[in-house]
């Protein structure tokens, strides 16, 4: 689980003090109505106008323009704003995270939008392959971001070397390591949820041979992975399976990433509390030793 983004995070620290805006976006196929053109364009508005030191005048005029018409500020009028609004700062960030998330049917219209912009501000765009960035955008700079062989390989080392069973298992086997390592390196291909997942499932055995069993038939499909560990969360007790339904649940439908400190106030929360009682607070080795390994710091 991670914060809003590490590249959001990155650019609001080394910027800290500065003349610099920051606004960010966060693409979701299930809230279609934020994801709108129109959607948008408000919601980096009001992040733009937050980060003033004062309510710009064009704001205001353009508030009082519309303020109790049946019309609506056109795409364009919308657009204008946040050029004009750019120039209250030395540099405005646009961060839009996710577009490949975006319903179909509004991603070309942000695509339109962020044309736009592009020579105002400074884009940052997310988004898997599938979506064509190169061209409809000038002068765009690619990044792919992919685990390599040497990530993964270092990943699955470390997993071996901090999981108190692991360390076990190859104490009595000591070739039972690298035999883990080369297995699941193979059948992950780089993706290092596949190795994560993979790695949980062969960490719940309770022996030497279980795990070589298990090594030999590990699917290398994400979605059996995810419905055993759900299987797996489901076989705990009450509590353990709520807390960890509750987790889940509200990853699920937050509007945004949400940071450790986010979930572990909200699941602290119950019916008919007034304030915040910190002694509620799950801890958070065990929110992730019952989540079935679908939650990580």
């Amino acid at each position: 689980m991670s914060n809003r983004s590490a590249a959001v995070n990155y650019v609001e620290e080394i910027t800290e003090g500065s003349d610099v805006a920051i606004a960010y976006v966060y693409c979701d196929y299930q809230d279609s109505a934020t994801q709108s053109e129109d959607g948008i364009l408000r919601s980096v508005t009001r992040q733009l106008v937050e980060q003033c030191t004062s309510v710009p005048s064009e704001v205001m005029e353009f508030r009082d323009k519309y303020s109790g018409r049946r019309t609506q500020p056109t795409s364009a009028e919308r657009i204008s704003l946040l050029k004009l609004l750019t120039r209250y700062f030395g540099r405005t960030y646009i961060f839009i995270d996710a577009l490949d998330e975006c319903p179909e049917e509004n991603r070309e219209r942000l695509l339109d939008v962020t044309k736009e912009l592009q020579h105002f501000v400074r884009l940052f765009i997310t988004s898997r392959p599938n979506v064509d960035l190169q061209g409809r955008l000038s002068n765009l700079t690619r990044i792919d971001i992919v685990a390599n062989e040497h990530d993964v390989h270092a990943y699955l080392l470390s997993e071996i070397e901090t999981n108190h069973r692991m360390r076990l298992f190859t104490t009595k086997d000591p070739n039972l390591k690298m035999d883990i390592v080369n297995g699941l390196q193979e059948k992950a291909q780089g993706m290092f949820l596949l190795a994560h997942l993979q790695m949980r499932q062969l960490c719940s055995h309770s022996s030497v041979k279980g795990v070589r069993q298990a090594l030999g038939t590990l699917s290398e499909d994400v979605f059996t992975f995810y419905q055993g560990a759900m299987s797996r969360i489901e076989k705990q007790g009450e509590q353990d399976k709520s807390l960890a339904r509750r987790a889940l649940s509200y990853i699920f439908c937050a509007r945004r990433p949400l940071d450790m400190d986010e979930l572990l106030h909200a699941l602290s929360v119950e019916d008919g509390d007034t304030q915040l009682d910190e002694s509620a607070l799950p801890e958070i080795e065990i929110l992730i030793s019952v989540s079935g390994g679908l939650i990580r710091v």
